[in-house]
Protein backbone atom coordinates (compact mmCIF):
# COMPACT_ATOMS: atom_id res chain seq x y z
CA UNK A 1 0.00 0.00 0.00
CA UNK A 2 1.00 3.75 -0.43
CA UNK A 3 2.32 5.58 2.53
CA UNK A 4 0.07 8.52 3.31
CA UNK A 5 3.31 11.16 2.67
CA UNK A 6 3.49 9.60 -0.60
CA UNK A 7 -0.19 9.85 -1.26
CA UNK A 8 0.65 14.24 -0.67
CA UNK A 9 3.86 13.90 -2.55
CA UNK A 10 3.20 15.47 -6.25
CA UNK A 11 4.79 12.98 -8.64
CA UNK A 12 3.96 15.03 -11.78
CA UNK A 13 2.52 18.81 -11.88
CA UNK A 14 2.19 21.24 -14.53
CA UNK A 15 1.77 25.07 -14.48
CA UNK A 16 0.50 27.36 -16.54
CA UNK A 17 0.56 24.99 -19.75
CA UNK A 18 -0.34 26.72 -22.85
CA UNK A 19 -0.40 25.45 -26.71
CA UNK A 20 -1.51 26.88 -29.97
CA UNK A 21 -1.64 25.65 -33.38
CA UNK A 22 -1.27 28.45 -35.90
CA UNK A 23 -4.31 30.56 -34.17
CA UNK A 24 -6.20 28.18 -32.14
CA UNK A 25 -5.47 28.07 -28.50
CA UNK A 26 -5.76 24.24 -28.30
CA UNK A 27 -4.97 24.49 -24.15
CA UNK A 28 -4.83 27.76 -22.38
CA UNK A 29 -3.09 28.08 -19.21
CA UNK A 30 -3.72 25.03 -17.47
CA UNK A 31 -2.78 23.71 -13.83
CA UNK A 32 -2.47 20.25 -13.31
CA UNK A 33 -0.82 17.89 -10.65
CA UNK A 34 -1.43 14.07 -9.96
CA UNK A 35 -0.07 12.36 -6.75
CA UNK A 36 1.15 8.63 -5.71
CA UNK A 37 -1.44 6.81 -5.89
CA UNK A 38 -3.88 8.72 -7.41
CA UNK A 39 -6.24 7.77 -10.49
CA UNK A 40 -6.85 10.98 -12.41
CA UNK A 41 -9.32 11.28 -14.90
CA UNK A 42 -9.67 13.78 -17.59
CA UNK A 43 -13.03 14.17 -20.21
CA UNK A 44 -14.26 16.92 -22.25
CA UNK A 45 -15.44 16.82 -25.80
CA UNK A 46 -13.24 16.16 -29.05
CA UNK A 47 -11.27 19.27 -29.79
CA UNK A 48 -11.17 19.98 -26.19
CA UNK A 49 -7.39 19.46 -25.78
CA UNK A 50 -7.42 16.52 -23.95
CA UNK A 51 -5.18 14.61 -26.03
CA UNK A 52 -2.65 17.00 -26.56
CA UNK A 53 -2.22 17.59 -23.11
CA UNK A 54 -1.68 14.27 -22.71
CA UNK A 55 0.88 14.45 -25.57
CA UNK A 56 2.98 17.24 -23.67
CA UNK A 57 3.20 15.03 -20.41
CA UNK A 58 4.25 12.30 -22.45
CA UNK A 59 6.86 14.78 -24.17
CA UNK A 60 5.54 14.45 -27.66
CA UNK A 61 4.52 17.63 -28.21
CA UNK A 62 6.42 20.75 -26.28
CA UNK A 63 4.07 23.36 -25.38
CA UNK A 64 4.56 26.93 -25.68
CA UNK A 65 4.45 28.43 -22.29
CA UNK A 66 4.32 26.52 -19.10
CA UNK A 67 6.32 24.52 -16.72
CA UNK A 68 6.89 20.85 -15.58
CA UNK A 69 7.65 19.38 -12.46
CA UNK A 70 8.90 16.10 -11.90
CA UNK A 71 8.60 15.54 -7.28
CA UNK A 72 8.91 19.24 -7.55
CA UNK A 73 12.01 19.45 -9.47
CA UNK A 74 12.01 21.54 -12.95
CA UNK A 75 11.84 19.26 -16.23
CA UNK A 76 11.26 19.69 -19.68
CA UNK A 77 10.36 16.84 -22.05
CA UNK A 78 11.39 16.56 -25.80
CA UNK A 79 10.65 13.19 -26.71
CA UNK A 80 8.90 10.21 -25.18
CA UNK A 81 12.07 8.52 -24.46
CA UNK A 82 12.67 11.89 -22.72
CA UNK A 83 9.91 11.03 -20.45
CA UNK A 84 10.68 7.79 -20.00
CA UNK A 85 14.05 8.51 -18.36
CA UNK A 86 12.10 10.44 -16.16
CA UNK A 87 9.60 7.50 -15.27
CA UNK A 88 6.51 8.80 -17.19
CA UNK A 89 5.34 6.16 -19.28
CA UNK A 90 2.15 7.09 -21.97
CA UNK A 91 -0.09 4.60 -23.89
CA UNK A 92 -1.52 6.07 -26.74
CA UNK A 93 -5.12 4.89 -28.17
CA UNK A 94 -3.67 3.50 -31.11
CA UNK A 95 -1.57 1.31 -30.03
CA UNK A 96 2.05 0.98 -30.78
CA UNK A 97 3.53 -2.34 -30.69
CA UNK A 98 5.58 -4.95 -33.71
CA UNK A 99 2.91 -7.21 -34.36
CA UNK A 100 5.34 -9.84 -36.17
CA UNK A 101 7.11 -10.08 -33.10
CA UNK A 102 6.83 -12.05 -29.69
CA UNK A 103 4.28 -10.98 -26.91
CA UNK A 104 8.40 -11.31 -24.57
CA UNK A 105 10.39 -9.19 -27.19
CA UNK A 106 7.59 -6.34 -27.60
CA UNK A 107 7.60 -6.23 -23.89
CA UNK A 108 11.39 -5.72 -23.88
CA UNK A 109 11.25 -3.79 -26.62
CA UNK A 110 15.04 -1.99 -27.39
CA UNK A 111 15.98 -3.26 -23.86
CA UNK A 112 16.48 -6.99 -24.87
CA UNK A 113 19.24 -8.65 -22.52
CA UNK A 114 22.31 -8.75 -23.70
CA UNK A 115 25.18 -11.23 -23.26
CA UNK A 116 28.75 -10.26 -25.27
CA UNK A 117 27.08 -8.32 -27.56
CA UNK A 118 24.03 -10.72 -28.55
CA UNK A 119 20.59 -11.05 -28.09
CA UNK A 120 19.56 -14.24 -25.40
CA UNK A 121 15.90 -15.05 -26.23
CA UNK A 122 16.03 -17.25 -23.62
CA UNK A 123 16.36 -14.40 -20.66
CA UNK A 124 14.10 -12.48 -23.25
CA UNK A 125 11.02 -15.00 -22.67
CA UNK A 126 12.49 -15.27 -19.23
CA UNK A 127 12.18 -11.35 -17.84
CA UNK A 128 9.20 -10.95 -19.88
CA UNK A 129 7.36 -14.03 -18.26
CA UNK A 130 8.53 -11.84 -14.97
CA UNK A 131 6.76 -8.56 -15.98
CA UNK A 132 3.79 -10.59 -16.79
CA UNK A 133 3.44 -12.27 -13.45
CA UNK A 134 3.59 -9.08 -11.51
CA UNK A 135 0.76 -8.04 -13.41
CA UNK A 136 -1.24 -11.48 -13.51
CA UNK A 137 -1.17 -11.45 -16.84
CA UNK A 138 -2.23 -14.56 -18.43
CA UNK A 139 -0.90 -14.33 -22.21
CA UNK A 140 2.35 -17.09 -23.28
CA UNK A 141 5.32 -14.42 -23.92
CA UNK A 142 6.13 -16.60 -27.19
CA UNK A 143 3.06 -15.96 -28.72
CA UNK A 144 3.31 -12.96 -31.92
CA UNK A 145 1.20 -10.21 -30.93
CA UNK A 146 -0.65 -9.97 -33.71
CA UNK A 147 -1.95 -13.65 -32.54
CA UNK A 148 -3.89 -12.06 -29.49
CA UNK A 149 -6.90 -10.43 -28.44
CA UNK A 150 -7.24 -6.65 -29.09
CA UNK A 151 -8.02 -6.82 -25.20
CA UNK A 152 -4.63 -8.59 -24.19
CA UNK A 153 -2.71 -6.54 -26.90
CA UNK A 154 -3.47 -3.57 -24.15
CA UNK A 155 -2.27 -5.36 -21.43
CA UNK A 156 0.79 -6.23 -23.22
CA UNK A 157 1.21 -1.92 -24.00
CA UNK A 158 0.77 -1.53 -20.30
CA UNK A 159 3.27 -4.44 -19.05
CA UNK A 160 6.34 -2.89 -21.52
CA UNK A 161 5.66 0.52 -19.73
CA UNK A 162 5.30 -0.80 -16.57
CA UNK A 163 8.73 -2.66 -17.61
CA UNK A 164 10.34 0.68 -17.31
CA UNK A 165 9.79 1.13 -13.73
CA UNK A 166 7.79 4.53 -14.43
CA UNK A 167 5.72 6.61 -11.68
CA UNK A 168 3.51 8.02 -13.84
CA UNK A 169 1.12 6.30 -16.47
CA UNK A 170 -1.38 8.24 -19.16
CA UNK A 171 -3.70 6.32 -21.19
CA UNK A 172 -5.60 7.85 -24.04
CA UNK A 173 -9.17 5.88 -24.42
CA UNK A 174 -7.46 2.56 -23.34
CA UNK A 175 -10.92 1.33 -23.18
CA UNK A 176 -12.52 2.67 -26.42
CA UNK A 177 -12.37 -0.87 -28.07
CA UNK A 178 -13.19 -2.95 -25.72
CA UNK A 179 -16.14 -4.91 -24.19
CA UNK A 180 -17.46 -4.32 -20.85
CA UNK A 181 -15.43 -6.71 -19.30
CA UNK A 182 -12.79 -6.01 -21.05
CA UNK A 183 -12.80 -2.57 -19.60
CA UNK A 184 -13.25 -3.70 -15.93
CA UNK A 185 -10.39 -6.11 -15.96
CA UNK A 186 -8.16 -2.80 -16.74
CA UNK A 187 -9.49 -0.72 -14.63
CA UNK A 188 -8.99 -3.49 -11.46
CA UNK A 189 -5.52 -3.88 -12.89
CA UNK A 190 -5.26 0.46 -12.72
CA UNK A 191 -6.65 0.33 -8.95
CA UNK A 192 -3.61 -2.40 -7.79
CA UNK A 193 -1.02 -0.54 -9.59
CA UNK A 194 -2.38 2.98 -7.98
CA UNK A 195 -2.26 0.71 -4.57
CA UNK A 196 1.41 0.27 -5.05
CA UNK A 197 2.00 4.04 -5.37
CA UNK A 198 1.45 4.60 -9.18
CA UNK A 199 0.16 8.10 -10.49
CA UNK A 200 -2.29 7.42 -13.49
CA UNK A 201 -3.58 10.00 -15.93
CA UNK A 202 -6.77 8.18 -17.51
CA UNK A 203 -8.60 9.99 -20.56
CA UNK A 204 -11.98 8.56 -21.49
CA UNK A 205 -15.04 8.93 -22.70
CA UNK A 206 -16.76 5.74 -20.60
CA UNK A 207 -18.23 8.52 -18.17
CA UNK A 208 -19.33 4.58 -15.59
CA UNK A 209 -15.51 3.99 -15.54
CA UNK A 210 -14.30 7.76 -14.63
CA UNK A 211 -16.76 7.81 -12.15
CA UNK A 212 -16.04 4.41 -10.80
CA UNK A 213 -12.38 4.36 -10.42
CA UNK A 214 -10.89 7.96 -10.54
CA UNK A 215 -9.97 9.82 -7.44
CA UNK A 216 -9.78 13.22 -9.40
CA UNK A 217 -12.10 13.89 -12.43
CA UNK A 218 -10.97 16.68 -14.51
CA UNK A 219 -12.89 18.59 -17.01
CA UNK A 220 -11.28 20.17 -20.11
CA UNK A 221 -13.61 22.43 -22.14
CA UNK A 222 -12.32 25.37 -24.93
CA UNK A 223 -8.52 24.70 -24.31
CA UNK A 224 -9.59 25.32 -20.40
CA UNK A 225 -9.82 23.16 -16.93
CA UNK A 226 -13.24 23.87 -16.28
CA UNK A 227 -13.55 21.52 -13.34
CA UNK A 228 -11.74 19.60 -10.74
CA UNK A 229 -12.74 17.59 -8.09
CA UNK A 230 -13.81 14.45 -6.68
CA UNK A 231 -16.21 11.92 -8.28
CA UNK A 232 -18.13 11.63 -5.13
CA UNK A 233 -22.29 13.25 -6.28
CA UNK A 234 -20.89 13.40 -9.92
CA UNK A 235 -23.11 11.96 -12.48
CA UNK A 236 -23.24 11.77 -15.70
CA UNK A 237 -25.83 14.56 -16.09
CA UNK A 238 -23.30 16.80 -14.27
CA UNK A 239 -20.54 15.81 -15.98
CA UNK A 240 -22.17 16.17 -19.39
CA UNK A 241 -23.41 20.17 -18.02
CA UNK A 242 -19.40 20.32 -17.27
CA UNK A 243 -17.97 19.61 -20.48
CA UNK A 244 -20.71 20.93 -22.93
CA UNK A 245 -21.21 24.33 -20.71
CA UNK A 246 -24.97 23.88 -20.49
CA UNK A 247 -27.82 21.41 -19.61
CA UNK A 248 -28.84 18.66 -21.96
CA UNK A 249 -32.10 17.61 -21.66
CA UNK A 250 -32.67 13.81 -20.88
CA UNK A 251 -34.33 11.79 -24.11
CA UNK A 252 -38.23 11.26 -23.25
CA UNK A 253 -40.01 8.50 -24.40
CA UNK A 254 -41.29 11.20 -26.93
CA UNK A 255 -38.07 11.13 -28.51
CA UNK A 256 -38.44 7.52 -29.56
CA UNK A 257 -39.36 6.76 -33.01
CA UNK A 258 -42.39 5.08 -32.94
CA UNK A 259 -43.43 1.81 -34.65
CA UNK A 260 -45.26 2.04 -37.92
CA UNK A 261 -47.88 -0.42 -39.14
CA UNK A 262 -46.36 -0.84 -42.58
CA UNK A 263 -44.95 -3.43 -44.17
CA UNK A 264 -41.62 -3.98 -42.88
CA UNK A 265 -38.56 -2.75 -44.57
CA UNK A 266 -36.55 -5.81 -43.58
CA UNK A 267 -37.37 -9.27 -42.53
CA UNK A 268 -34.47 -12.26 -41.43
CA UNK A 269 -35.99 -15.54 -41.26
CA UNK A 270 -33.95 -18.50 -39.72
CA UNK A 271 -30.48 -16.94 -39.58
CA UNK A 272 -27.64 -19.30 -38.86
CA UNK A 273 -24.04 -19.37 -38.64
CA UNK A 274 -21.69 -22.37 -37.67
CA UNK A 275 -18.33 -21.64 -37.07
CA UNK A 276 -17.60 -18.80 -33.95
CA UNK A 277 -20.07 -16.34 -33.21
CA UNK A 278 -22.48 -19.17 -33.68
CA UNK A 279 -26.14 -17.65 -35.02
CA UNK A 280 -29.31 -20.03 -33.94
CA UNK A 281 -32.21 -19.53 -35.76
CA UNK A 282 -32.49 -15.36 -35.70
CA UNK A 283 -35.14 -13.95 -37.04
CA UNK A 284 -36.69 -10.54 -36.73
CA UNK A 285 -37.89 -7.17 -38.54
CA UNK A 286 -37.16 -3.25 -39.19
CA UNK A 287 -40.13 -1.23 -39.90
CA UNK A 288 -40.18 1.73 -41.11
CA UNK A 289 -39.44 4.63 -38.77
CA UNK A 290 -37.95 2.95 -36.02
CA UNK A 291 -34.76 2.17 -34.39
CA UNK A 292 -33.97 -1.26 -33.58
CA UNK A 293 -31.46 -2.19 -31.86
CA UNK A 294 -29.31 -5.48 -31.02
CA UNK A 295 -27.96 -5.49 -27.90
CA UNK A 296 -25.48 -8.16 -26.80
CA UNK A 297 -21.39 -8.27 -25.61
CA UNK A 298 -18.64 -8.63 -28.37
CA UNK A 299 -18.83 -12.25 -29.48
CA UNK A 300 -22.45 -12.71 -28.93
CA UNK A 301 -22.93 -13.01 -32.42
CA UNK A 302 -24.83 -9.32 -33.03
CA UNK A 303 -21.77 -8.45 -35.45
CA UNK A 304 -22.00 -11.49 -37.81
CA UNK A 305 -25.78 -10.18 -38.22
CA UNK A 306 -24.91 -7.10 -39.01
CA UNK A 307 -21.75 -8.18 -41.38
CA UNK A 308 -24.02 -10.36 -42.67
CA UNK A 309 -26.72 -8.04 -43.90
CA UNK A 310 -24.19 -5.86 -45.54
CA UNK A 311 -21.87 -8.51 -47.52
CA UNK A 312 -18.92 -8.76 -45.11
CA UNK A 313 -19.40 -12.00 -43.59
CA UNK A 314 -19.78 -15.48 -45.61
CA UNK A 315 -21.19 -18.62 -43.67
CA UNK A 316 -24.34 -17.19 -43.18
CA UNK A 317 -27.55 -18.58 -43.82
CA UNK A 318 -31.39 -18.29 -44.01
CA UNK A 319 -34.10 -15.65 -45.45
CA UNK A 320 -33.89 -11.97 -46.01
CA UNK A 321 -36.53 -9.88 -47.34
CA UNK A 322 -36.29 -6.55 -48.08
CA UNK A 323 -39.68 -4.61 -48.32
CA UNK A 324 -41.23 -7.14 -49.54
CA UNK A 325 -39.07 -8.71 -52.31
CA UNK A 326 -36.72 -11.76 -51.18
CA UNK A 327 -33.55 -11.06 -51.97
CA UNK A 328 -29.96 -13.61 -51.39
CA UNK A 329 -27.75 -12.60 -48.62
CA UNK A 330 -25.29 -9.74 -49.73
CA UNK A 331 -22.32 -11.07 -51.39
CA UNK A 332 -20.42 -7.77 -51.08
CA UNK A 333 -20.93 -4.08 -49.40
CA UNK A 334 -21.63 -3.52 -53.09
CA UNK A 335 -24.35 -5.57 -53.07
CA UNK A 336 -26.12 -4.64 -50.02
CA UNK A 337 -26.06 -1.05 -51.10
CA UNK A 338 -27.95 -2.08 -54.25
CA UNK A 339 -29.98 -3.64 -52.16
CA UNK A 340 -31.10 -0.43 -50.27
CA UNK A 341 -28.74 -1.45 -47.07
CA UNK A 342 -26.18 1.02 -45.84
CA UNK A 343 -23.42 0.00 -42.93
CA UNK A 344 -21.75 2.17 -40.43
CA UNK A 345 -18.64 -0.06 -39.12
CA UNK A 346 -17.25 0.11 -36.30
CA UNK A 347 -13.60 1.13 -37.21
CA UNK A 348 -13.97 4.37 -39.01
CA UNK A 349 -10.10 4.46 -39.59
CA UNK A 350 -9.77 0.77 -41.32
CA UNK A 351 -13.22 0.26 -42.51
CA UNK A 352 -15.03 3.30 -43.26
CA UNK A 353 -12.68 6.18 -43.84
CA UNK A 354 -10.39 7.25 -46.18
CA UNK A 355 -8.28 9.24 -43.92
CA UNK A 356 -5.34 10.89 -46.52
CA UNK A 357 -8.31 11.90 -48.46
CA UNK A 358 -10.43 15.13 -48.24
CA UNK A 359 -13.82 15.62 -46.76
CA UNK A 360 -15.52 15.86 -49.69
CA UNK A 361 -14.10 12.85 -51.26
CA UNK A 362 -15.01 10.81 -48.63
CA UNK A 363 -18.74 11.99 -48.19
CA UNK A 364 -19.17 11.84 -52.34
CA UNK A 365 -17.49 7.92 -52.69
CA UNK A 366 -20.48 6.16 -52.83
CA UNK A 367 -22.75 8.29 -55.10
CA UNK A 368 -20.18 9.49 -58.27
CA UNK A 369 -23.19 9.92 -60.68
CA UNK A 370 -24.44 13.12 -58.12
CA UNK A 371 -20.72 14.82 -58.77
CA UNK A 372 -19.43 13.28 -62.16
CA UNK A 373 -20.25 14.22 -65.86
CA UNK A 374 -18.67 11.54 -68.47
CA UNK A 375 -17.11 9.96 -65.97
CA UNK A 376 -15.32 12.96 -64.84
CA UNK A 377 -15.37 14.47 -61.35
CA UNK A 378 -17.22 17.87 -61.07
CA UNK A 379 -14.91 19.71 -58.78
CA UNK A 380 -17.94 22.44 -58.08
CA UNK A 381 -20.53 19.94 -57.63
CA UNK A 382 -18.71 18.06 -55.44
CA UNK A 383 -17.49 20.66 -52.99
CA UNK A 384 -21.73 21.83 -52.97
CA UNK A 385 -22.96 18.17 -52.49
CA UNK A 386 -20.38 17.81 -49.42
CA UNK A 387 -20.85 21.42 -48.73
CA UNK A 388 -24.52 20.65 -47.97
CA UNK A 389 -23.55 17.69 -46.25
CA UNK A 390 -21.70 18.51 -44.18
CA UNK A 391 -23.55 21.45 -42.95
CA UNK A 392 -26.62 18.99 -42.85
CA UNK A 393 -24.68 16.81 -40.12
CA UNK A 394 -22.47 19.70 -38.33
CA UNK A 395 -18.65 18.55 -39.31
CA UNK A 396 -16.69 20.99 -37.89
CA UNK A 397 -13.80 21.88 -40.53
CA UNK A 398 -12.16 24.55 -41.99
CA UNK A 399 -13.59 23.54 -45.43
CA UNK A 400 -14.63 20.43 -47.17
CA UNK A 401 -11.01 20.37 -48.98
CA UNK A 402 -9.63 19.66 -45.38
CA UNK A 403 -8.23 16.18 -45.01
CA UNK A 404 -10.82 13.80 -42.95
CA UNK A 405 -7.72 12.39 -41.15
CA UNK A 406 -7.19 15.79 -39.65
CA UNK A 407 -10.76 15.91 -38.06
CA UNK A 408 -11.63 14.98 -34.35
CA UNK A 409 -12.66 11.52 -33.99
CA UNK A 410 -16.44 12.83 -33.18
CA UNK A 411 -16.17 14.74 -36.72
CA UNK A 412 -14.75 12.11 -38.64
CA UNK A 413 -17.61 9.78 -37.53
CA UNK A 414 -20.22 12.36 -38.82
CA UNK A 415 -18.57 12.50 -42.12
CA UNK A 416 -18.84 8.33 -41.94
CA UNK A 417 -22.52 8.42 -41.12
CA UNK A 418 -22.87 11.59 -44.05
CA UNK A 419 -21.65 9.34 -46.68
CA UNK A 420 -23.65 6.45 -45.83
CA UNK A 421 -26.58 8.68 -45.75
CA UNK A 422 -26.28 10.57 -48.73
CA UNK A 423 -26.89 7.27 -50.59
CA UNK A 424 -30.85 7.69 -49.45
CA UNK A 425 -30.65 4.25 -48.14
CA UNK A 426 -33.83 2.38 -47.20
CA UNK A 427 -31.99 0.50 -44.20
CA UNK A 428 -29.39 1.71 -42.35
CA UNK A 429 -26.92 -0.69 -40.01
CA UNK A 430 -24.56 1.06 -37.52
CA UNK A 431 -22.58 -1.27 -35.91
CA UNK A 432 -20.76 0.63 -32.36
CA UNK A 433 -21.81 4.07 -33.96
CA UNK A 434 -20.43 6.27 -31.42
CA UNK A 435 -17.42 4.21 -30.31
CA UNK A 436 -14.73 6.55 -29.25
CA UNK A 437 -16.53 9.54 -29.79
CA UNK A 438 -17.00 12.51 -27.08
CA UNK A 439 -20.29 12.92 -25.31
CA UNK A 440 -21.48 15.94 -27.89
CA UNK A 441 -20.65 14.34 -30.90
CA UNK A 442 -23.05 11.48 -29.84
CA UNK A 443 -25.82 13.18 -28.92
CA UNK A 444 -25.38 14.78 -32.51
CA UNK A 445 -25.74 11.14 -33.99
CA UNK A 446 -28.36 9.87 -31.65
CA UNK A 447 -30.34 12.89 -32.87
CA UNK A 448 -29.62 12.17 -36.66
CA UNK A 449 -30.82 8.55 -36.52
CA UNK A 450 -33.66 9.88 -34.63
CA UNK A 451 -34.45 11.87 -37.66
CA UNK A 452 -33.61 9.23 -40.30
CA UNK A 453 -35.74 7.00 -38.59
CA UNK A 454 -38.65 10.29 -38.73
CA UNK A 455 -38.05 10.32 -42.38
CA UNK A 456 -39.08 6.88 -42.56
CA UNK A 457 -35.31 4.61 -42.76
CA UNK A 458 -35.44 1.54 -40.78
CA UNK A 459 -32.42 1.22 -39.08
CA UNK A 460 -30.77 -1.35 -37.09
CA UNK A 461 -28.35 -0.19 -34.13
CA UNK A 462 -25.56 -3.29 -33.30
CA UNK A 463 -23.90 -2.03 -29.89
CA UNK A 464 -22.54 -3.49 -26.21
CA UNK A 465 -23.19 -0.05 -25.43
CA UNK A 466 -26.01 -0.44 -22.84
CA UNK A 467 -26.55 3.53 -22.23
CA UNK A 468 -26.71 4.10 -26.21
CA UNK A 469 -29.46 0.66 -26.72
CA UNK A 470 -31.10 2.22 -24.03
CA UNK A 471 -31.11 6.03 -25.39
CA UNK A 472 -32.38 6.12 -28.72
CA UNK A 473 -34.09 2.37 -29.24
CA UNK A 474 -38.04 1.81 -30.29
CA UNK A 475 -37.05 -1.89 -29.41
CA UNK A 476 -34.46 -3.87 -28.39
CA UNK A 477 -33.61 -7.59 -29.22
CA UNK A 478 -30.69 -8.65 -26.73
CA UNK A 479 -29.03 -11.33 -27.99
CA UNK A 480 -27.02 -14.05 -25.81
CA UNK A 481 -24.46 -16.93 -27.58
CA UNK A 482 -26.30 -16.77 -30.81
CA UNK A 483 -29.97 -16.31 -30.05
CA UNK A 484 -32.75 -13.74 -29.31
CA UNK A 485 -33.18 -14.51 -25.48
CA UNK A 486 -35.72 -11.32 -25.38
CA UNK A 487 -37.38 -8.42 -27.36
CA UNK A 488 -37.63 -5.24 -25.16
CA UNK A 489 -40.00 -2.61 -25.88
CA UNK A 490 -41.69 0.56 -23.76
CA UNK A 491 -40.93 1.05 -20.22
CA UNK A 492 -38.73 -2.27 -20.71
CA UNK A 493 -36.06 -0.10 -22.41
CA UNK A 494 -34.00 0.73 -19.94
CA UNK A 495 -30.68 -0.25 -18.57
CA UNK A 496 -31.24 -2.44 -15.86
CA UNK A 497 -33.53 -4.62 -17.95
CA UNK A 498 -31.17 -4.69 -20.81
CA UNK A 499 -28.02 -5.78 -18.58
CA UNK A 500 -30.86 -8.67 -16.73
CA UNK A 501 -31.75 -10.05 -20.34
CA UNK A 502 -28.37 -10.14 -22.05
CA UNK A 503 -26.65 -11.89 -18.63
CA UNK A 504 -29.28 -14.12 -18.57
CA UNK A 505 -30.70 -13.01 -14.94
CA UNK A 506 -34.18 -11.90 -13.72
CA UNK A 507 -34.49 -8.60 -12.73
CA UNK A 508 -36.13 -8.62 -8.85
CA UNK A 509 -39.34 -6.83 -8.61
Amino acid sequence: MVAAEEVNASLLEVRGITKRFGTNVVLDDIDFAVHAGQIISIVGENGAGKSTFAKILAGITAPDKGTMLMSGEPVAFHSPREALSHKVGFIPQELAFVPTMTVAENVLLNTWPRWAGFVSPRSVVRQAKRHLDRMKIEVSPTQLMSDIRLAEQQMIEIVKVMARDIRVLILDEPTASLSNEESDRLMTILRALAADGLGIVLISHRFDEVLDVSDRVDVFRNARRVFSGSPEGLTHGTLVEHMLGRAVDEPTDEDRPAVRADEALLEVRDWRHEPHPQLHEIGFDVFPGEIVCLFGVRGSGVEVIAEGLTGRRGGVTGTLRVEGRTIGLPGSPREAIRDGIAFIPPDRKRQGLVLQREIQENLTYLVPSQVSRLGMIRSRAQAMVAGTWSSRMGVRSRSVSQLVGDLSGGNQQKVLLASRLITQPRILVLEEPTRGVDVGARLQIHDILRESAREGAGILLVTPDVEEAAAVSTRVLAVRFGRIVDELVGARVNQADLLHAVSGTRRAS
